[in-house]
């Protein structure tokens, strides 16, 4: 009753105030588009209307609204207060640009009839990203950071759970949130910290169901800084281990931060089933150079590789904090800002809609809505509340894949495609550790030459074991040293020097001595099956599939009384000893991969005469190919004279000589201010001529690099085209500084002036070739290219070649530092390394006394277009080096003593990178091939010496996808420009018959013995082992192989449980069918003492501190560590060594402080564990440092 009498006098009122007022009491201010639509039927679209009203009580009115001719709306009703106020409308959702006509009635009566013109309005989908950004080594320990992320991982999980319905209006609810895992580090942790049974759940329950996304790169690597296999098997983790050992399709690539994925990488992840690469940036350094504005380079697109075949679905985000707010508060309490929320949404779809991503006519939109470190909070009633507001924009909490799905379904076909390099700002980090760099760029050649000479050893040994899963352990240190988290830009202090030495440059020599130690396996292997006569032989390996003659190098010199003989010809090899020691000759026709040998003959003449060939004097040395004049002053080179092209090669009018080293020093970090100084003065020069080399050394003092000793010694060599540089550097104080503000700007250069007119340059890259400029997109920068074996600057009559052993990073034209271009195209043919940056001074560091490196550069030039493979065969020479042991004498053996060829490619652009025991055990052997020369070629392969009648054409992680002809040994195989091709062999019919269940029982509380009945046909049996009852039999848990029917497996943890399969595997490396599982559980008498200690490191501090570190024993039981050190190397720890106990603290790494130490002192450390029942361990890897002197 009180409501009817209140509401027929406020009509009363607004009847007199209408009437009598002299402008209208309400009107239609304006309306304004959104890009919200309302979550009802019919479909609307959500326009804001602001209305005035004129008088000083409330209204209430009417709207009529129609679009075009015929969609309207029911009525809608509002009151509106006093002035201006502003009101969702809804407009009828239309397909084509109309009018939109609004009757506004007030009072039963129409006051305006307003028209605006209205176009249709996408229906926007937004994915949002939720995660945590994870770097190996920025925020915390190393040890720290991994538990935290396997407890951001339970805790996403929980928040990621579906939301039990129905939930009460309000309430707090898990459901709708997707925790995202950016890459393959969060589960290799997570199960380090819990086991592989409790992420086995998760992959399970949370990866498949995409409630927890997981994308597939091995971390946040850096793929500009990779050798060709290293880049193939970058997507093995996601495409091959994680398939087989946990069911995962992963086929989405992910980068956050500042990681770079270079052009022929695309390639690699297509070739392994990838579909999609998604970026999320940061704006350091970049100087707005990775946004559309600047760029111009589309937001998503069709990624094409050097092979015009290769794609991958690509996208950018500039930035992967972007706080994209649609109502959330956290995860605290809750309040309803719809309506903020909604302003906000619309303000960023519309930005996107109006071009701040450039063009872009699609629906959807990637958000990576998350910072460093995030703990994972959540709070769904915001979303929910969103959700029953709103159909468009639809906001998903979601993995990348999801978006990138959507986007190939819906507009697959529209989108632009785009070649070229994505030269990322950072992958100049490869400037930082110079010496590691090396380490790791040595590894990844010497583990895939590991793996080949392997393979050969299990063809003649079906028993020999190469344990995958010790190679799948050396590439992830060579995946976590590359990983982009070289800590720049924290200051000094224990944690950050912890991350920077045990995480980066412990790191390179881990995987360096995990090479080295897999190659001596299979070395060790193969020579006890070459043959020897009465005295001991060198025998020579050749890693590339042609054969060659070229520079061996041996550590020490020959014993005295003894030359090399060629056991294939007779002839004694020239040889000489250098001043450090090492020995060198030119090895003649080498097989191809394959080996040739000289035996150490008693030497029947004097020592080699120097070589007529070659001839040093004060300032000049030279060979048949090359006359190279010195500056006697700097001591750098001032020119080289080509005798056969009859050309000077240095450019007389460059600022800098060649090999001449200049100092970049600049007023800031991002600043183009500073000075550039080469040393012109002081040098004394040293020339010498031998058997094999001649050789000028040029050596001097600099005070104003810091009192820097400079060495520079240039090479050549008899018989070969080819000059080496190495230069070395001690002592380089402008590179050392305690204050982080003075990272980056100080900066070495190594000036090479190459003169070539009407020049093209290249950088090669494994798997395509790059120009500066013209073969890479607006993006990040084109002052530099990261080289992997070669550059070369050349025409169409000649052309020179660099070949950086450890260097990679070169500026084309001149020094650019900082300058930060994307559109820069070098103007001259001069080359510049980047050789050093102090960008991490006080974290890997102490004082100057450390700061010193060597930098190794081969140069060659050639006759005609660099089409004829000159500069891809210095640069395979360089990198992939003959190799040489001495084997012992009067070895019997199957393999000719003379020489052997284990595989052949005939044509000279077609390399291999690798032949291997498959991936998946007992599917015979794996060769990858690599075009070099962007020719479409067909190549003959013999593999004659593999006892295999089969081949298959496989995508790059080894599925078949069509079968080959394999005759006699022999196959063709037609290879596209710069394409990897991945070949499979085997034997047809060899696969014997099934292990029946084997018979299982504990001998100890470390050792479990298997039995089986023999299979027949059997040459060998694989063996399983996990501690995951639901791991399947894949070569992650291959442990072992055994020649006959038992198999004794050592070195296992007490009372635990262990899961067995055995597989008999039949000639040719074909496995049969997969056993039963058999479980036995280790004896609890615990009597065997702990594993030695492994990853054993010393951290650098202070003058008097050092930080040992080791990775935690597996052993559950562990009670102690017992810390002994000495001043003395090879000590054997006793009482008076010892310094200290570290009780294990729940992490995987454990360290100890060692105090109060002597400057400039060397210190060895050993680390003896003991358990419980006070078994202890006696046996300890030795590691050591020296404190600094300052």
């Amino acid at each position: 009753m009180y409501k009817k009498i209140a509401a027929f006098l406020f009509f009363a009122v607004f009847n007199i105030v209408l009437a009598d007022a002299a402008e209208p009491a309400v009107r239609i201010a304006q309306l304004e588009p959104t890009v919200l639509f309302a979550n009802g039927e019919p479909l609307c679209q959500v326009g804001w209307l602001s209305l005035e009203n004129n008088t000083a009580a409330p209204v209430q009115c009417e709207l009529l609204v129609r679009a075009g001719d015929n969609a309207s709306v029911p009525p809608q009703r509002f009151t509106l207060p006093p002035g201006i106020s502003r009101h969702d409308l809804l407009v009828p959702d239309m397909e084509k640009p109309s009018e939109v006509t609004i009757e506004l009635r007030a009072g039963g009566k129409t006051v305006e009839t307003f028209r605006q013109p209205w176009q249709p309005q996408r229906k926007w989908k937004v994915f949002v990203v939720k995660s945590s950004h994870e770097d190996i080594g920025y925020e915390d320990y190393l040890w720290v950071k991994q538990k935290k992320i396997a407890d951001n991982i339970d805790l996403g999980r929980r928040l990621s759970a579906p939301a039990a319905e129905p939930v009460a209006e309000g309430a707090a609810a898990a459901g709708g949130y997707h925790y995202f895992l950016e890459t393959l580090l969060f589960p290799r942790y997570y199960m380090e910290e819990r086991s592989e049974a409790a992420w086995r759940k998760i992959a399970e329950n949370d990866v498949k169901t995409e409630s927890m996304p997981l994308a597939g790169a091995p971390s946040g690597v850096h793929a500009h800084w990779m050798d060709y296999e290293e880049l193939a098997r970058m997507t093995y983790p996601a495409r091959r281990e994680y398939k087989d050992r946990f069911g995962l399709d992963l086929d989405t690539f992910v980068m956050v931060d500042n990681p770079s994925l270079s052009w022929s990488s695309v390639q690699a992840l297509a070739g392994a089933g990838f579909r999609y690469a998604v970026r999320f940036g940061q704006p350091f350094r970049t100087k707005k150079q990775n946004d559309y504005a600047t760029t111009k380079v589309p937001a998503v697109f069709w990624w094409e590789g050097p092979d015009a075949q290769s794609r991958v679905l690509f996208t950018w985000r500039h930035h992967y904090g972007i706080n994209f707010w649609f109502g959330q508060t956290g995860g605290g309490g809750y309040s309803d800002l719809s309506d903020l929320a909604a302003a906000n949404v619309n303000k960023e779809v519309l930005a996107v809609q109006d071009g701040s991503l450039g063009p872009y006519p699609y629906d959807a939109l990637l958000i990576p809505s998350y910072q460093d470190h995030e703990t994972p909070v959540w709070d769904n009633r915001a979303l929910r509340r969103w959700q029953a507001r709103y159909r468009y924009p639809e906001i998903r909490i979601a993995g990348p894949r999801e978006f990138m799905a959507y986007m190939e379904n819906s507009y697959g076909r529209e989108l632009p495609v785009l070649r070229g390099d994505l030269n990322n700002f950072s992958a100049d980090y490869a400037t930082i550790d110079p010496e590691a760099q090396g380490w790791k760029r040595t590894a990844s050649r010497l583990l895939p030459l590991a793996e080949s000479l392997g393979a050969v050893a299990l063809a003649l040994d079906p028993s020999f074991a190469f344990p995958p899963a010790e190679v799948e352990r050396a590439y992830t240190r060579i995946f976590d040293f590359t990983e982009h988290s070289w800590p720049t830009s924290p200051p000094s202090g224990p944690v950050h020097q912890f991350n920077a030495q045990w995480g980066k440059h412990l790191e390179g020599g881990r995987a360096l001595a995990d090479a080295r130690r897999l190659l001596d396996k299979s070395w060790d292997a193969l020579a006890a099956r070459v043959a020897t006569g009465c005295e001991p032989a060198l025998m020579v390996v050749n890693p590339l599939a042609h054969p060659r003659t070229d520079l061996v190098t041996l550590a020490q010199p020959l014993p005295g009384g003894v030359t090399l003989v060629d056991n294939a010809t007779g002839k004694p090899a020239v040889t000489q000893t250098l001043a450090d020691g090492s020995t060198m000759f030119l090895a003649e026709d080498v097989s191809a991969f394959g080996y040739k040998t000289w035996r150490m003959a008693a030497a029947t003449r004097g020592a080699d005469t120097a070589s007529p060939a070659l001839s040093a004097d004060a300032g000049t040395i030279s060979n048949e190919y090359y006359i190279i004049k010195f500056d006697r002053e700097s001591g750098a080179v001032s020119s080289i004279i080509d005798r056969e092209l009859g050309r000077e090669l240095v450019d007389p009018s460059a600022p800098y000589q060649f090999n001449q080293l200049v100092w970049v020093n600049k007023k800031g970090k991002e600043s183009l201010a500073g000075t550039n100084y080469a040393p012109k003065k002081g040098a004394t020069l040293k020339p010498s001529a031998g058997a094999v080399a001649a050789e000028m050394v040029a050596a001097y003092k600099d005070e104003k690099l810091g009192g820097a000793e400079v060495t520079q010694t240039v090479r050549l060599y008899a018989g070969l085209k080819r000059i080496d540089i190495i230069n070395d550097l001690r002592h380089v104080g402008v590179l050392h500084s305690d204050r982080s503000a003075d990272r980056y700007k100080s900066n070495l250069f190594y000036a090479f002036p190459v003169k070539v007119d009407g020049f093209t340059a290249r950088a090669e890259y494994p798997g395509g070739v790059v120009r500066p400029h013209d073969d890479q997109l607006r993006w990040g920068s084109h002052d530099y290219l990261a080289v992997n074996r070669w550059a070369d600057v050349g025409n169409n009559e000649f052309g020179v070649t660099l070949a950086p052993w450890n260097a990679p990073i070169v500026h084309f034209g001149g020094i650019r530092y900082n300058e930060f271009s994307i559109d820069y195209k070098p103007a001259s043919s001069h080359l510049y390394s980047f050789a050093w940056s102090n960008r991490m001074a006080g974290l890997l560091a102490m004082c100057a006394d450390d700061m010193n490196g060597r930098f190794v550069y081969s140069f060659s030039s050639y006759k005609g277009g660099w089409e004829g493979g000159s500069a891809a065969r210095l640069g395979w020479s360089v990198g992939s080096p003959l190799q040489a042991r001495v084997l012992e004498p009067r070895r019997q053996g199957a393999l000719p003593a003379a020489a052997a060829s284990f595989l052949s490619i005939d044509a000279p652009n077609v390399h291999l990178t690798v032949l291997k025991e498959s991936a998946q055990p007992g599917r015979g052997w794996v060769m990858r091939l690599v075009e070099t020369q962007g020719r479409a070629t067909e190549a003959a392969i013999d593999i004659a010496g593999l006892p295999v009648d089969a081949a298959a054409l496989c995508d790059l992680v080894e599925n078949d996808v069509s079968a080959l002809a394999l005759r006699d040994g022999r196959l063709r195989l037609a290879l596209k420009p710069w394409s990897f091709a991945t070949v499979r062999v085997y034997a047809k019919k060899s696969a014997p018959g099934a292990v029946v269940r084997p018979g299982a029982a504990a001998v100890s509380d470390s050792g479990v013995r298997l039995e089986w009945p023999a299979v027949a046909g059997a040459v060998a049996y694989n063996i399983y082992r996990s501690a995951d009852p639901g791991a399947p039999a894949s070569a992650h848990a291959l442990v072992g192989r055994a020649a006959g029917n038992e198999f004794l497996d050592a070195g296992l943890d007490p009372a635990t449980e262990y899961y067995y399969h055995v597989a008999a595997v039949g000639a040719g490396n074909i496995q049969g069918q997969i056993s039963p599982q058999a479980a036995v559980r280790t004896s609890s008498q615990n009597i065997t003492p702990p594993r030695p200690v492994s990853e054993l490191g010393v951290v650098r501090q202070t003058k008097n501190r050092q930080m040992v570190c080791w990775h935690k024993n597996p052993e559950p039981d562990i009670a102690r560590y017992h810390v002994h050190r000495s001043a003395k190397p090879g000590f054997a720890p006793a009482p008076d060594t010892h310094i200290g106990e570290v009780t294990p603290g729940g992490y995987y790494l454990e360290h100890f402080v060692d105090d109060g130490l002597s400057p400039g002192t060397t210190y060895y450390y050993k680390i003896l564990p003991e358990d419980w029942a006070g078994n202890l361990q006696k046996d300890s890897p030795e590691s050591f440092a020296t404190t600094p002197r300052e």
